[in-house]
């Protein structure tokens, strides 16, 4: 296989396994009207609001 080729291989089994995990993301997390953050963008206040703490 050519230099080229596995590259082009590469990038396409890239593309496919970022296809399948935002799949799953989806799948786990719900409709587009949920958002997900890491817990450092949320105040100690908000926090009550706030699930999975």
């Amino acid at each position: 296989m050519k230099r080229s080729e596995a590259v082009s291989v590469a990038q396409s089994n890239a593309k496919i396994g970022l296809m399948i995990a935002l799949g799953e993301l989806q799948c786990t997390v719900g409709p587009d009207r949920r958002v997900t953050v890491t817990a450092a963008v949320v105040t100690e206040d908000e926090r009550r609001f706030a699930s999975g703490f």
